[in-house]
């Protein structure tokens, strides 16, 4: 007998040995059926089991109050930034409320409460606003709403912020956590956040001065010492509470999540109604950069007749301002987070910017014009990430022809802005 042969023996011998085991096993007992094991995030959690969550959608999408975030933090961050806070005013003013009340919406105490701390005529106005609007007190989008209104409405003292018309405005115009702390807590949380309506020599208001020194020309930098955070204890406060750069590291450094909010963005043209030409190739209109064989567009060509302001879409300094072809009377802006927007085509001479300019969000930078005859009027509007730290920005396809740039629509979108008002504005290909 060959080898082939007695393969084949053995082969037909195993089937009617298999077969004969499965009507032994079979007599004894029915064969068990398996159910398909259910994703029980319960489970995994308390038992610390590295998962994968096949229902994950990606990041939280905004709750029935629009608030987006998974935890009070976030959502507090989220909020504060897209009301037009930088990253650095968010992280001192949730220091200051988090040391104050744990970021909590209910009581902190027999006489405080909420977030901020209310307490006295402060928590009875509190009530009243939330009865009359027909809101619950103890919600947080409704406290936080409560908040950046009074503090819109609440004039400096501060002889060094007097010429500011609102605290909101005095802390929005502080570059670093700590001159925002200095300016938030002395202002709002050491004063008249606690109690707004009654005198700065009431008791509640000195006893909150005495945690940090009652003198304020010598307090500043207790405050800081208080609520900044020591970058070697993880951003915590002497007392263990988070600091502003605990804030910083968790929600705008290089680990961030991508599903937190890392800035706020307005449309640069008011009453934007459309898009003369989108991004990407072969573009069919006049242009003279050519990548992947086709003519490129690096940004969006937005309508706007001659003279219309032009506001600066997001906060910045402006690096460079270029009056030669082809750029044609641009002004760049760079963000903190590392990426710079291009305004292109403005006005000659209505430029109102010089290079240095530290920008605010939605601050008139200059008009449109025509690029000097050479393009008709528009606005043309792209985003350069070179140098970009910002994690949701960072997902986006990045292509390089002549600059690293990206879909400016998709990019505006990761801010709350549609540059796009069609199903699509761009050209064929979007992608090098």
């Amino acid at each position: 007998m060959n080898i082939l042969k007695l393969m084949r023996v053995l082969i037909v011998r195993s089937r009617y040995i298999f077969a004969s085991l499965v009507l032994i096993l079979s007599s004894f007992s029915p064969l068990p059926t398996f159910a398909v094991a259910k994703y029980d995030p319960a489970f995994f959690g308390k038992n610390d089991i590295l998962f994968y969550n096949p229902t994950d959608t990606g990041c939280p999408t905004p709750s029935a109050d629009g608030l987006t975030g998974d935890t009070n933090e976030e959502k507090v961050w989220n909020y504060l930034v897209q009301k037009g806070l930088t990253p650095e005013q968010t992280a001192a003013v949730m220091s200051s409320l988090n040391q104050k009340s744990n970021l909590t919406t209910d009581a902190i105490d027999s006489t405080s409460y909420g977030i901020a701390g209310w307490s006295g005529t402060a928590l009875d106005n509190l009530n009243t606003s939330a009865t009359s609007n027909s809101k619950d007190a103890s919600s947080l989008a409704f406290q936080l709403d409560y908040l950046y209104t009074n503090l819109n409405a609440l004039k400096p003292t501060r002889p060094e912020n007097v010429s500011y018309p609102s605290v909101w405005a005095a802390v929005s115009q502080q570059k670093s956590a700590d001159d925002a702390l200095v300016v938030f807590y002395g202002e709002f949380m050491e004063g008249d956040l606690l109690n707004f309506d009654q005198p700065a020599s009431s008791e509640e208001h000195k006893a909150e001065a005495k945690k940090i020194g009652t003198d304020y020309s010598t307090s500043k930098a207790a405050i800081i010492e208080q609520l900044s955070g020591d970058s070697s204890a993880n951003g915590l406060n002497p007392d263990g509470s988070q600091g502003a750069q605990y804030y910083l590291t968790t929600y705008n450094g290089p680990s961030a999540s991508k599903c937190v909010a890392s800035g706020t963005a307005v449309h640069p043209i008011k009453d934007g109604d459309g898009v003369n030409e989108g991004y990407g190739g072969p573009r069919p209109g006049p242009g003279s950069v050519y990548c992947g064989g086709m003519k490129w567009h690096n940004g969006y060509d937005l309508q706007a007749s001659m003279y219309t302001p032009v506001k600066s879409a997001m906060s910045g300094t402006v690096t460079a301002i270029d009056y030669a072809h082809p750029a044609l009377d641009t002004v760049s802006i760079k963000n903190s987070q590392g990426f710079t927007i291009r305004y292109m085509h403005m006005n000659t001479g209505h430029i109102s910017v010089k290079v240095g300019d530290t920008i605010t969000t939605g601050q008139q930078i200059g008009e449109s014009g025509d690029g000097n005859g050479a393009y008709g009027a528009h606005l043309h509007v792209e985003i350069d990430v070179t140098g970009n730290t910002n994690p949701q920005v960072a997902q986006l396809h990045a292509n390089s022809c002549g600059i690293k740039s990206v879909n400016p629509n998709l990019f505006f979108k990761i801010f709350g802005v549609t540059l796009c008002p069609r199903t699509s504005c761009d050209n064929p290909t979007t992608e090098l």
